[in-house]
């Protein structure tokens, strides 16, 4: 699909540009990274709707109380992890491609933020998360 859509300049993501991100932003925007709460979502054994089984407290419904189709459709969450233009992070380049794991955004304090564990988030902040000040970080005050 994305050699066909952009006209043989790419064949898949990894040969992905940042100058080739708008020709293929559409494909990637579904394809790329991770899908919770965009592609798929979690039933929980007590019914309760969770955006990825990682984050079992994150409720957007429950299947016992509404259908699923209409949690799904109607989850204001899922909204916004639909539209990574309401994700929190500084990364205008690969927010398309990738967008970071969800789950872990959400451990460190913000379901819209940052994945601190992407090798790209180091380089544009400057800032290694690792051990101590990782756990500082993890941890509300």
């Amino acid at each position: 699909i994305i050699y066909d859509r952009t006209g043989g300049e790419s064949s898949g993501l990894f040969h992905y540009t940042t100058a080739k991100a708008m020709a293929i932003k559409g494909i990637i925007s579904y394809a790329g990274g991770c899908g919770a709460g965009r592609v798929y979502a979690a039933v929980q054994p007590n019914g309760k709707v969770t955006p990825c089984v990682f984050m079992p407290d994150v409720i957007i419904g429950d299947v016992r109380e509404e259908r699923f189709v209409e949690i799904w459709r109607n989850s204001e969450l899922c909204k916004k992890m639909v539209d990574r233009d309401h994700y929190n992070f500084v990364c205008p380049d690969y927010k398309y491609v990738c967008g970071g794991c969800r789950a872990r955004a959400y451990a460190y304090g913000d379901i819209l933020g940052a994945d601190p564990k992407c090798v790209i988030y180091e380089k544009i902040t400057g800032k290694e998360m690792v051990g101590e000040e990782r756990e500082k970080e993890a941890v509300p005050a």
